[in-house]
C-alpha cells in the first residue's frame, strides 16, 4: 500500500503536489470550509513564488474568483493585462480537459504586445514546465493540448478544442463566432481594451451574453472587461454602472457591484502601491533608500502620477482610471441635462400632443415618438414625454382592392392609427423621408393630411436661429442639416424645457447621451451614424426620432432659450421688442420652403 498525506482532512497520495491539491479544491468549491479564493491564492503563490503581491492582485483575484465577470477600469501601468494573464493560465491549469478561454482585443499586434506576452511571462515563470502546446506565430495565438498518440484522432481533436485561444475583433472575420459557438464546462471569455473591441465588434456583447450559457452556478463561467474608462454611455460604460448608478460612486470608490449582478474594480493611480510609499515618502515614514527598494518597476512613480494636470482627459483616463466627468468628452447632448430631464412635468393647462417617426430601414426600429407641450403660466413651453412605439408594421388585407397591403402601406396605416389613438394632428407630426422614408411620407401626406411634415436629414444647415435668445444662424455654427437637428433637440434639453424622457423607451437617452461631436475650423459636426452604430450596437432610431420634434418646433415657429421665451429684449434704438415674434418673423421667413413643400421636393433643408 502506497503512502499518504493528510492535507484538508482528506488523504492524498504521496506523490501528489500540493499544487495540484489545491487547484482541486479550487475546482471543486474550497474544502475544509476554505472558499476557492483561498485554495486559488495558495496555488498562485505555489506557481509563482517570487510575484509581487499588491492591492490590485488581490482585487483581481478576489472578483475573478467570486464574480461571473470583472470589470476592470484603471490607470495607466496598473497591470490590469499582467495580473490576469496569470489568472487565466492558473484557471486553465486547474480544469485543462474542460475549459475554453477566449481572449479578444483590437488587433493581433495589440494581442501580441500585451495579453499574450504576459501569458508568455506567466508560463515561462511558472514553477512547473508548460505540458502544453504553445502555438504564437504572426496570425495564430494559442495554448492547446499536446497530440497524444495513445488517443485516437477523434480523441485528440476533441481535446484539442480546449484551449486558450487569442484573436482580434479587427481581422476576424468570424469574432462573434470566436466568442459565442464554442462551449465547454468551464468557458471565459475575456476582452482587452474593451471599449475599442465594442467600436470595431458591436456583436460582442451579444456573443458574451451566448457564452454565460456555461455557468452552473459555480466556476463554469468567468469572464473580465479591461479597459481605460472613456464614455459612461458606451455598451462597456453600462456594464460598468454601480446597482444604484453613477451618483452612488465617486472616484474614491476602489469597487462597486454593477446592475447586472457583476463587479467593477476601479484601480485609481492615487492609491497604487508606488503612489502609497511616495506619500510616506513625503511625509518622512520612510528613506529614499527604502522607497526605492519597495518600488513596483511595472507601475508609474509618485512624481510623475503628481505631475499630470488635475481635470484634464488625460488625468481621468490614466491617472484616476475613472469614466471623464460631463464636458471633456465631447457629446452632443449633456448628461446632467439629459438626467434632470427624466422627471415628469405637470402641466397648468391642457397640452398638445405631437409625434416623431423614424422609420425602419433594414433590420432597424421603426421608431415613433409620442410627446405633448404646452405653456406654463408665464408663457414659456415646455415638453414632456409620452411614450415610444415600435411600429411593426404587420401586413394587412386591402379588402377593397382583393389582395394584401404593401408593407408601407400597412405601416401607414399603423402609424395613422396609433397619431389618431393619441390624439396627434397630422400638421403636428413630422418624420424622416430621407431615401426609403419618402414613400411612406407620400402616403402619410394622401391617406391622412398634406399637412405632415416631412424632413431630410442630408443637405446643409439652414440659416434660422437655434436659440430664441441668440440671432445666430445655424449655417454659422454646423456644416450639416443632421448637425443642426441634433443640436437644436440638444438646445431644448439644455434649457430645462424638456422633462418625462423616463416615460420613453430607455434607448431614446442611450441614443442621445452617446453621440458625440468634432469642430471642423468654428463649426460643430456630430460623429456619423455609422460611427455611432459601432458603439451603441444598433441604429440610433430613438434618438434620430426624439430629435425631430426640435424641428418641429422651428417649423411651427418655437424656440428653446435660456430666458423667457416671452421676455423683452431692446432694439438698436434702445425700445422694448417682443423678442419671440422677432424671431417668428425670421422663422417664418426662413421656412417658407416648407409651406411649398410636395412629395416632389428637393427639401434641401429637411
Amino acid at each position: 500500500m502506497g503512502k499518504w498525506h493528510e492535507v484538508y482532512g482528506q488523504y492524498w497520495p504521496a506523490e501528489q503536489s500540493l499544487l495540484s491539491i489545491e487547484l482541486y479544491a479550487y475546482r471543486h468549491g474550497g474544502l475544509d470550509g476554505n472558499r476557492p479564493v483561498d485554495h486559488f491564492k495558495r496555488a498562485f503563490d505555489l506557481t509563482w513564488p517570487n510575484f509581487r503581491w499588491h492591492t490590485w492582485v488581490e482585487l483581481q483575484i478576489d472578483a475573478w474568483c467570486r464574480y461571473k465577470v470583472t470589470n476592470v477600469i484603471g490607470h495607466t501601468r496598473a497591470s490590469k493585462t499582467y495580473t490576469l494573464a496569470h489568472i487565466l493560465y492558473l484557471d486553465y491549469c486547474a480544469n485543462p480537459l474542460n475549459t475554453w478561454t477566449s481572449i479578444c482585443t483590437v488587433t493581433f499586434g495589440g494581442l501580441k504586445d500585451r495579453m499574450w506576452s504576459d501569458l508568455m511571462t506567466a508560463i515561462g515563470t511558472a514553477s512547473f514546465q508548460c505540458p502544453y502546446k504553445i502555438v504564437s506565430t504572426s496570425n495564430e495565438a494559442k495554448i492547446k493540448h499536446l497530440w497524444d498518440s495513445s488517443k485516437s484522432d477523434a480523441e485528440n481533436r476533441n481535446l484539442e478544442r480546449f484551449q486558450i485561444d487569442g484573436f482580434a475583433v479587427s481581422n476576424t472575420k468570424d469574432a462573434k463566432g470566436r466568442i459565442q459557438g464554442k462551449h465547454a464546462e468551464w468557458r471565459r471569455v475575456i476582452a482587452d481594451e474593451s471599449q475599442e473591441v465594442e467600436e470595431k465588434c458591436p456583436e460582442y456583447f451579444v456573443a458574451e451574453v451566448n457564452a454565460m450559457s456555461a455557468d452552473d452556478g459555480g466556476l463554469g463561467y468567468r469572464g473580465a472587461r479591461l479597459a481605460n474608462p472613456v464614455d459612461q454611455l458606451s455598451q462597456f460604460g453600462k456594464k460598468c454602472e454601480p446597482t444604484g448608478g453613477w451618483s452612488t460612486v465617486s472616484v474614491d470608490d476602489l469597487f462597486w457591484e454593477t446592475g447586472d449582478g457583476n463587479i467593477c474594480l476601479h484601480l485609481d493611480a492615487y492609491k497604487c502601491h508606488n503612489m502609497v510609499i511616495f506619500n510616506k515618502l513625503e511625509r518622512g515614514e520612510i528613506t529614499e533608500e527604502k522607497y526605492k527598494e519597495d518600488l513596483l518597476p511595472f507601475q508609474p512613480k509618485g512624481d510623475y502620477i503628481k505631475s499630470v494636470k488635475e481635470g484634464t482627459l488625460e488625468y481621468w483616463m490614466y491617472i484616476r482610471g475613472f469614466f471623464p466627468p460631463e464636458g471633456l468628452v465631447n457629446r452632443v447632448f449633456n448628461l446632467d441635462a439629459l438626467k434632470k430631464s427624466e422627471e415628469v412635468y405637470e402641466f397648468d393647462y391642457e397640452p398638445k400632443r405631437i409625434a416623431m417617426l423614424d422609420p425602419a430601414y433594414e433590420a432597424d426600429d421603426c421608431a415613433l415618438q409620442i410627446l405633448e407641450f404646452g405653456k406654463d403660466r408665464e408663457g414659456v413651453v415646455h415638453v414632456n414625454g409620452v411614450e415610444s412605439i415600435d411600429v411593426l408594421g404587420t401586413q394587412r388585407f386591402d379588402h377593397k382592392a382583393g389582395r394584401p397591403m404593401t408593407k408601407d402601406m400597412s405601416m401607414a396605416k399603423e402609424i395613422i392609427e396609433i397619431c389618431e389613438e393619441f390624439g396627434v394632428e397630422a400638421k403636428h407630426m413630422i418624420m424622416d423621408r430621407t431615401g426609403n422614408g419618402r414613400s411612406l411620407w407620400a402616403l402619410l401626406s394622401s391617406e391622412w393630411s398634406h399637412e405632415v411634415h416631412g424632413c431630410d436629414f442630408y443637405g446643409a444647415a439652414t440659416d434660422r436661429p437655434l436659440l430664441s435668445t441668440d440671432e445666430t444662424p445655424c449655417n454659422d455654427l454646423f456644416q450639416w442639416f443632421t448637425d443642426e437637428l441634433w443640436f437644436r433637440a440638444a438646445y431644448w434639453i439644455l434649457s430645462g424645457q424638456v422633462h418625462g424622457l423616463s416615460a420613453l423607451d430607455e434607448k431614446t437617452i442611450e441614443d442621445m447621451g452617446s453621440r458625440r461631436y468634432t469642430l471642423r475650423g468654428h463649426k460643430r459636426v456630430i460623429e456619423s451614424k455609422k460611427e455611432l452604430k459601432k458603439r451603441l450596437g444598433r441604429s440610433p432610431d430613438f434618438g434620430d426620432a426624439f430629435c425631430l420634434f426640435a424641428e418641429l418646433f422651428a417649423r411651427l415657429g418655437i424656440f428653446s432659450g435660456f430666458q423667457n421665451d416671452l421676455g423683452k429684449s431692446e432694439d438698436e434704438d434702445g425700445n422694448l421688442i417682443d423678442a419671440k415674434r422677432a424671431f417668428r418673423d425670421r422663422a417664418k421667413k426662413a421656412n417658407e420652403l416648407y409651406l411649398e413643400d410636395s412629395m416632389f421636393s428637393s427639401g434641401d433643408y429637411g
